[in-house]
């Protein structure tokens, strides 16, 4: 089995990933606003036990849980002092965010299909060019080689109508740029495309990778590799083994740290760091931004705005009754 060593190692390889990442990043301007604060803002109903563990601190969608700790595995979730912390909750502002885009998505599929009814004659002569080209590619393929079919078919496509620029991507895929007005413009802006004008045309689909992930696996086959790294293979599995890894991390005395959009189990982080965090939150002389700035170094977008928006110095002063 997965031992609680094994999962802090792979927590503190992540945890290294990620700041390696964010270290060549600019830093941006963050401007703080209800808006923001609204996605992030995230009410809880935490209840305090007589009894449990009292070294160690945690922190669940930017507010401070008063210890002592009294970790549940209900199902296939954890609770923390009845606060949710794994599988991570999303906000309010999340599932409503989440609401709008899902009713744009609809929206623009029919406008979509709206769209391509009123102008069905361009429309099949798009899907015509399309299907030439492939046939062109697999014609000169078969002749001369990948490399020429692509040069080929990528020399078709500029000859094309409202087409302002064709770039080869490799030997199967092109680029190919359509001024407004195209239907391929269009299409792709209604869409929701950042970048309309682009459209990646792929010729042959590419080799199938030789160690597939596991979204190509069966589930028998993902549980197979599951059991021989010693990982659960059920979701209740996984609950108990992140319970029994919250334990241990809280009885060494570290801070576990819980977002919303948080994937896999939790953050940890030196309780020296936690109480400069703490400071830094109740100083009220710094503006959102200043706050912002000086905890990159600590925590992720996420995380930060999450402290800010649900920030109570009330929850956060148990934090100085528990030193």
């Amino acid at each position: 089995m997965l031992s609680i060593k094994n999962i802090t190692t792979l927590t503190a390889l992540v945890l290294g990933l990620i700041s390696l990442v964010g270290a060549g990043e600019p830093t941006f301007e963050f401007k703080y606003s209800e808006e923001e604060a609204k996605l992030y803002r995230m009410p809880i109903n935490q209840i305090t036990p007589k009894d449990g563990i009292w070294t160690g601190h945690v922190i669940a969608y930017g507010h401070y849980i008063k210890p002592p700790y009294k970790i549940e595995v209900r199902d296939t979730m954890v609770f923390i002092n009845n606060v949710q912390v794994y599988p991570a909750l999303k906000t309010p502002g999340m599932i409503e965010k989440e609401k709008r885009e899902q009713e744009m998505e609809e929206l623009r599929k029919k406008k979509k299909t709206e769209y391509i009814k009123a102008h069905q004659d361009e429309y099949n002569e798009m899907r015509r060019i399309d299907s030439l080209a492939k046939v062109l590619y697999e014609t000169e393929k078969a002749s001369k080689g990948r490399e020429s079919a692509i040069n080929v078919v990528a020399e078709f496509y500029k000859k094309s109508a409202r087409v302002d620029s064709v770039r080869i991507i490799d030997d199967r895929e092109i680029l190919v740029c359509y001024s407004p007005g195209a239907i391929q413009f269009e299409i792709q802006q209604i869409k929701g495309y950042r970048k309309p004008t682009h459209r990646f045309i792929e010729l042959e689909p590419y080799p199938p990778l030789s160690s597939p992930p596991d979204i190509y696996k069966t589930p028998e086959e993902r549980d197979a590799d599951m059991r021989r790294m010693g990982f659960p293979t059920t979701k209740q599995g996984w609950a108990e083994l992140w319970a029994k890894y919250f334990v241990e991390k809280l009885r060494e005395g570290w801070a576990l740290t819980f977002w919303a959009t948080q994937r896999y189990g939790c953050g940890i982080q030196w309780e020296s760091d936690l109480i400069k965090n703490y400071e830094l939150l109740r100083d009220k002389q710094r503006s959102p931004i200043d706050k912002y700035n000086a905890l990159r170094r600590f925590f992720s977008h996420t995380g930060i705005v999450s402290l800010i928006a649900n920030f109570d110095h009330k929850e956060w002063s148990n934090l100085r009754r528990q030193r």
